[in-house]
């Protein structure tokens, strides 16, 4: 065995307390990370459910994302990306250039709308597109006639059953009852294409394959005819954004029902990525000052080991395996514990609302080897952390190990910039608003705790000098030893006071920062114009009947408008006093 494994072993064993609170830092960090990782991983593979179109190979589309492409001053042009929540739609015309493609053996059309069934909310569709779930009717007929309907889940063959569509209750017959969701109710064809509102397109076509066709020689037939076709989605476009239809496959079918699935999974993976980022840094820095707080306790030990001849590369060796075999139980421990601590994270999310319905996060087998990473992530932190503290304790002199080191004059006057930077920093995001505060808010994190950590000797001093007295006066002989030892060791205490600040101040940030823009985004519009209303206008706003623009006598901005929406300047009205718009323009809210 060699000498520095030897006295390694003999460390950890003799120093447990002083290591135990590396052991916890470590084992909470690997906890952390092994559950972040199995969250990261399951939204990186998640996808929208595949229901609806379940029996239908292929699916054509709408364009679900907006591009926009756009010159900032004195910047290259950049064209960004963004998902839509509403429903894109296809062309009606394009139901006819799929069905003429060799080896479809059937195109469908589908369509849905809402509607009212007993205090219910459900989804109306023709009878035709059951076939692409596949639905079947498992007791009673197809409906044939404009008032019958085929419902799902529990109801009895002939009953009459009203239904509020578009504003009006309609008696309908119940002439079938077909398997799947309770929130579907059928229609003949040409009453769904009525009721939908839009003649001129639908929702998606499902595609069906003839016998031996490929899926992919399919797609790929498709997406040709379709593009010489010349066939876009439905509505307005920013120049420069073509709007194609998509054909889609596999796990992507289901982004044709599930709109909101597909932003929202880029929503929670830039979440997850900026807490992971996050916890990394605070567990890096408050792995770091334990470890260095741990080997500040054996100054003395250190330095009696360079006295009987131990060389600088000894050890930085004894530190390095110290802390590795700490960190190897403790990594273990927390990779251990991230399974419940996922399962939790995502019930947490799943009950505040973050996943979306129609977002499936697969867990394949191989997933739950994640944690192995997290608690790698943590042992390679540890090694960091035991590299520079081993490299200060080698660099020991015999006789400075057995005294404490006053602090340097550059520690001290780079904490007092960092100081001044930090309070600037936190002065700005409690001026400004929207983007830049909340660079402000992370940028003052980051310096006042870098500040404070540089600074910790001086405020341990002051601390102690403040609260000295009182630990003298009502604490007696343990308070006198208390004070005494905390002012003759500034550099340790202050050590001890920087995981405390630093996990404190990222916390705040993370929990506060976000809530905090969020409500002053909201206030923002009902100070200008008055309290929003459901038309999504505000009650301040009063517009004027069509004259090509109106301005806004609550805030002073001018508005182009139409009965339904306010629009920026450039949006125009079908006719003077229709109630809808015809732009290119982005609605906003007056």
């Amino acid at each position: 065995m060699k000498v520095t494994t030897f006295l390694a072993a003999r460390a950890a064993r003799t120093h447990r307390r002083a290591w135990a609170a590396v052991f916890a830092a470590l084992a909470v960090t690997s906890l952390l990370l092994g559950a972040l990782a199995l969250t990261l991983a399951s939204a990186g593979l998640g996808h929208p459910r595949v229901a609806r179109y379940a029996a239908a190979p292929l699916v054509v589309a709408g364009d679900q994302y907006t591009r926009f492409t756009a010159t900032p001053w004195g910047s290259e042009p950049r064209t960004t990306e963004a998902g839509l929540t509403e429903r894109v739609r296809v062309p009606a015309a394009a139901l006819g250039v799929v069905r003429k493609v060799p080896g479809v053996r059937a195109a469908v059309a589908d369509a849905g709308f809402p509607v009212g069934r007993a205090g219910r909310a459900a989804v109306g569709r023709p009878w035709t597109a059951a076939r692409l779930a596949p639905r079947a009717v498992r007791d009673g007929r197809a409906p044939r006639g404009a008032h019958e309907v085929v419902v799902g889940g529990a109801a009895r063959v002939g009953a009459r059953t009203v239904l509020r569509v578009r504003g009006a209750d309609t008696a309908y017959t119940v002439v079938g009852v077909a398997d799947g969701p309770r929130d579907a109710v059928y229609f003949t064809e040409g009453e769904a294409r009525r009721l939908a509102g839009h003649p001129g397109s639908l929702d998606a076509i499902g595609v069906l394959a003839r016998p031996g066709v490929a899926t992919e020689e399919l797609a790929a037939r498709v997406r040709a005819a379709l593009d010489a076709a010349g066939a876009r989605s439905v509505g307005p476009r920013a120049d420069g954004d073509a709007a194609g239809l998509r054909v889609l496959t596999g796990n992507g079918r289901g982004a044709a029902e599930f709109l909101d699935a597909a932003p929202a999974r880029v929503g929670l993976l830039e979440l997850l990525g900026s807490v992971a980022a996050t916890v990394v840094l605070t567990a890096l820095l408050v792995v770091s000052s334990t470890v260095v707080q741990a080997l500040r306790q054996r100054a003395g030990e250190l330095g009696l080991l360079r006295a009987v001849g131990a060389t600088p590369r000894q050890v930085r060796g004894v530190v390095g395996k110290e802390v590795g075999r700490v960190a190897v139980g403790a990594a273990l421990v927390g990779a251990v514990g991230a399974v419940p601590a996922f399962l939790a994270l995502r019930g947490v999310l799943d009950a505040r609302g973050a996943l979306p319905a129609g977002l499936e996060l697969p867990l394949p087998p191989w997933l739950w080897s994640a944690p192995l990473v997290g608690a790698a992530v943590t042992v390679l932190m540890a090694r960091l952390a035991a590299v520079f503290a081993g490299a200060g304790a080698a660099k020991l002199r015999p006789a400075e190990a057995l005294h404490e080191a006053a602090p340097g004059t550059a520690r001290k006057v780079t904490g007092l910039v960092l100081l001044l930077a930090g309070v600037s920093s936190a002065g700005t995001a409690a001026l400004q608003s929207g983007a830049a505060a909340g660079a402000a808010a992370g940028a003052a994190a980051v310096t006042m705790v870098s500040a404070c950590a540089l600074l910790g000797p001086w405020i341990a001093d002051g601390a102690m000098r403040v609260l000295g007295a009182p630990l003298r006066r009502y604490c007696g002989p343990a308070g006198h030893l208390a004070a005494a030892n905390c002012r003759a060791a500034a550099r340790r205490s202050g050590a001890a006071l920087t995981p405390v600040v630093l996990v404190t101040a990222f916390i705040g940030v993370q929990l506060s920062a976000g809530a905090t823009l969020t409500t002053r985004g909201r206030r923002r519009p009902a100070r200008r114009c008055g309290p929003v209303s459901r038309y999504g206008r505000t009650a301040g706003c009063r517009p004027v009947p069509w004259s090509g623009s109106a301005a806004c006598q609550g805030c002073g901005r001018r508005r182009t408008w139409c009965p339904a929406r306010w629009y920026w300047p450039g949006a125009r009205p079908a006719s003077p006093g229709s109630t809808g718009c015809r732009s290119s323009a982005s609605p906003r809210s007056g």
